[in-house]
């Protein structure tokens, strides 16, 4: 069924005595409220962009550029004296580096080399007269808050004036520094950061020159001495060494220390060779005693004879397998091919003997070899320990020496290395100019188009600000009267006085009309009853969208998640389908939201969404059915139903009651909102509880012409625990007027 809306009238604040008493707006009209300012607004916006256009016109135009300096080590492996030096030994500098620097460049002595280059004292921007001071600077003069010009040397007032007009900062994390200047005239403005960078290159180059000249000077003087001292100290070495015979050998050792390696060598050899022999003479003595063969031993089968016997072995077994394939074992051809491989096997056990004998004659040999080595190694030792103390007075005249020379070798290097940079010019430096100031064409300040549109912006910020917090303010005054506690202003219902304790609404009332008779649009064309159901939707979209707007923002703020949706008087099937599209509104805003259908005597949500016949909350209370069995997902929207079902409860009692809770609570905790049709019900009904009791919020759709019923049921549903009510108006159920107006208003549009 559709219907046509009408504008929402105004509400107030629902409150139990003793209860907190909550307010809540539609931000829509708070829009439209700031809309209705937006002369105010803009006159705001265009009188501060005014005021800046006046100020950006009448300020003095100030031109900023700027020169970039890269500081860095500048010396090359090419540009010094010594030829071993590489680029890894050249000095790597640090933020903290970078950053001393730009002190430097903000130094005194640079500032007054500037001000001295560009006559800066005879410039009257930058050596202003100290008898023109204005009003503003003598009063600043007068209470200590300035140094008086008077009492400073021109010089003085344009260093000052330098400092507030040249600043120097470090680009993060690099080594460049920013020479920013700014003046009245762009080509002084240029001028100061250009002179200001080359006197710091400049600066930084005469330093280093001053450094090397006086390394210079005392480098000649310690060469003069070295030179001496390395002379006399070689000498010395060489005549020791000729007086106590340390004669070299082959690389620096001397002959004894040569003599002793040779023979150390030699011992170790001999020994080896012994000990080697002599384990192999008894790993075969092992090896027959333990397995009678020599078949794994590699010094007994590398023998020539060992290997002509053992094949002579091979050639008798294999002959012997032959005859004992044709004769028994008593044969005598049998008898004498074993007595034979027998006799073959005593000689090679002779023979591995004999190897073993060899093989331990041979470490004799080295055994004696060894004995004679060592003799002769225990005369070189005692030779030695003459000759190592006789070498360590020649190591400490040969470390003398070597120091002398290695010294005087440096001091050579650096010598040539400071003669080469005596002048200035051939000096690296820590910097160089990587960017030049150039004149700039326009001024830094003022920028007329920004700061008219800051102007404006910020204009039109402090109207729509004032403007918002107007509407506020008074929406909350229209709201509620603090001086009564109730409704300032009451919606144009016709009702009957209801008693003190029935409360109000605490939101405006909202009016919904009834559909129009298709019998009515009988006589008129196709297109005119869709014209009149478009606008009939468009008109229930209308009353029903702040309602679920409003449930939305009960939700958000006040963490309202169960509401009760309850009729009163003939509203039944109107305020049904009301439900059903007033769910479908607030779930598509992205809301976990579900309709549950209470009303366990009509029964009107289940056909409407659908749903005719299928199971739902009284077969869930009966325990027919369970949660996935009942709750069924809406074709138009994302909202979940829970129809009425098909078990018949009867009158329910408390028990039946309780369980229906224990549902509905469990339901909310699985949805963001839970939406509770009751149906038509009075203030008696409403008094025994059930679904009721549990929700925080509660929506009355009540006819115009039923006032009173209308608050004691709102008075009902606050002591129940409702603690945010919405009232929604229903016109004429009969709905003659307002059907043939609507018809006629169908037509005609």
């Amino acid at each position: 069924m559709d219907y046509h809306g009408s504008q929402p009238g105004t509400g107030g604040v629902a409150s139990m005595p003793g209860e907190a008493q909550v307010i809540s707006m539609d931000f829509r009209e708070v829009l439209a409220g700031i809309w209705r300012r937006r002369l105010p607004i803009v006159l705001s916006g265009l009188v501060f962009a005014l005021i800046a256009y006046s100020i950006a016109s009448l300020s003095t135009p100030r031109y900023t550029t700027s020169a970039q300096v890269l500081v860095d080590n500048l010396e090359t492996p090419f540009n010094r004296a010594q030829p071993n030096e590489t680029g890894n030994n050249i000095a790597k500098l640090d933020p903290a580096d970078v950053q001393s620097q730009v002190e430097v460049l903000q130094s005194r002595d640079i500032a007054k080399q500037v001000v001295a280059q560009l006559h800066l004292t005879q410039n009257a921007e930058f050596n202003p007269s100290p008898d023109r001071m204005g009003l503003f600077r003598r009063l600043k003069v007068a209470l200590g808050f300035s140094v008086d010009p008077r009492l400073q040397t021109p010089e003085q007032r344009a260093l000052a004036t330098y400092y507030k007009k040249v600043t120097a900062y470090q680009i993060p994390s690099s080594k460049v520094i920013v020479i920013e200047a700014s003046s009245g005239d762009p080509r002084m403005a240029a001028a100061l950061a250009n002179v200001t960078a080359q006197t710091y290159v400049k600066a930084t180059r005469k330093v280093q020159s001053e450094a090397t000249g006086r390394a210079r000077k005392w480098l000649s003087e310690q060469i003069d001495a070295l030179r001496s001292k390395v002379t006399a100290s070689e000498a010395a070495v060489e005549a020791f060494r000729s007086k106590a015979g340390l004669l070299k050998g082959q690389g620096t050792t001397t002959l004894t220390g040569q003599q002793l390696s040779e023979l150390n060598t030699q011992i170790i050899l001999a020994e080896s060779q012994r000990s080697e022999a002599q384990a192999k003479a008894n790993t075969i003595r092992d090896l027959l005693k333990r397995t009678g063969t020599v078949d794994s031993s590699i010094d007994v089968l590398n023998s020539p004879l060992i290997q002509r016997l053992r094949e002579q072995q091979i050639a008798l077994k294999r002959n012997l397998a032959d005859l004992e394939t044709v004769y028994l074992a008593n044969h005598p051809k049998i008898i004498a091919a074993k007595s034979a491989l027998a006799d073959l096997k005593r000689q090679l056990r002779g023979e591995a003997l004999k190897v073993a004998q060899s093989l331990e004659q041979q470490a004799k040999v080295a055994a004696a070899r060894e004995d004679a080595l060592r003799a002769s190694l225990a005369k070189l030792k005692s030779q030695a320990a003459v000759d190592n103390q006789d070498e360590v007075k020649l190591r400490a005249l040969e470390r003398e020496a070597a120091a002398n020379r290695s010294l005087l070798e440096t001091f050579l290097a650096r010598f040539s290395d400071a003669s080469a940079r005596l002048q200035l010019d051939a000096q690296p430096g820590l910097a160089r100019i990587i960017a030049r100031a150039d004149p700039p064409a326009e001024p830094s300040f003022p920028k007329l188009g920004p700061i008219v549109l800051i102007g404006l912006v910020g204009g039109l910020l402090l109207g729509l600000g004032l403007a918002f917090m107007a509407e506020v303010m008074g929406a909350a005054n229209r709201i509620f009267d603090p001086a009564r506690g109730n409704v300032a202003n009451p919606a144009p219902v016709e009702q009957a006085p209801v008693e003190e304790d029935a409360g109000s609404v605490d939101q405006p009332a909202v009016a919904l009309g009834p559909a129009v008779d298709a019998q009515k649009l009988s006589g008129f064309s196709a297109a005119a009853h869709e014209h009149a159901a478009a606008r009939y939707r468009a008109a229930r979209d209308a009353a029903l969208r702040p309602v679920a707007a409003w449930l939305i923002s009960q939700h958000a703020t006040l963490g309202v998640k169960r509401f009760a949706l309850v009729s009163c008087g003939d509203t039944d099937t109107v305020a049904a389908e009301a439900v059903m599209h007033l769910a479908r509104l607030a779930a598509g805003d992205g809301l976990k939201l579900i309709v549950v259908d209470a009303d366990a005597k009509k029964r009107l949500l289940g056909p409407l969404f659908g749903l005719s016949g299928a199971k739902g909350l009284n077969d869930l209370i009966a325990g027919d059915a369970a949660f996935s069995d009942v709750i069924v997902r809406d074709t138009g929207s994302a909202a979940h139903v829970l129809p009425a079902g098909l078990a018949d409860t009867g009158a329910r009692t408390p028990a039946m009651r309780e369980r229906m809770n224990t549902l509905l609570d469990a339901l909310e905790h699985a949805y963001d909102v839970v939406l509770v049709h009751v149906g038509a019900a009075t203030g008696a009904e409403l008094a025994a509880g059930g679904p009721v009791a549990g929700c925080k919020g509660a929506v009355l759709f009540a006819p115009t012409t039923r006032g009173a019923d209308a608050g004691a049921i709102l008075a009902h549903l606050h002591r129940l625990g409702a603690r945010s009510t919405r009232l929604v108006k229903v016109g004429d159920p009969s709905g003659k007027q307002d059907r043939d107006a609507s018809a006629r208003m169908a037509v005609n549009a």
